[in-house]
């Protein structure tokens, strides 16, 4: 509340996974989803598909789609956007 007036707006990304980024990006998230795939008994692949789906909308959702949202929701364009959180779970988690 303190830096609103300053022009400053905080708007958090709600994400379900992005098995790009543990796939083909290098990301640090590779190691933690296979430990997980490990401690729940499942192929690492499985897990993936189980953490980018689940919602109507179909694939994964991608580093891609993220960027454009959260540029979208940096610009002037959602200037009335604040102290909130977008959804970006493709459906998967209802809010």
């Amino acid at each position: 509340m303190e830096l609103g007036p300053s022009g400053v707006r905080v708007v958090g990304l709600r994400l379900n996974g992005i098995p790009e980024s543990a796939v083909e990006l290098g990301s640090h998230t590779r190691g933690m989803w296979e430990r997980a795939a490990e401690r729940l008994g499942v192929p690492f692949e499985r897990l993936l598909d189980e953490v980018g789906g689940g919602g109507p909308l179909p694939g994964p959702l991608t580093v891609q789609q993220v960027a454009n949202a959260a540029a979208f929701l940096s610009s002037d364009q959602a200037e009335g956007m604040t102290a909130t959180v977008a959804n970006l779970t493709a459906g998967a988690s209802i809010d």
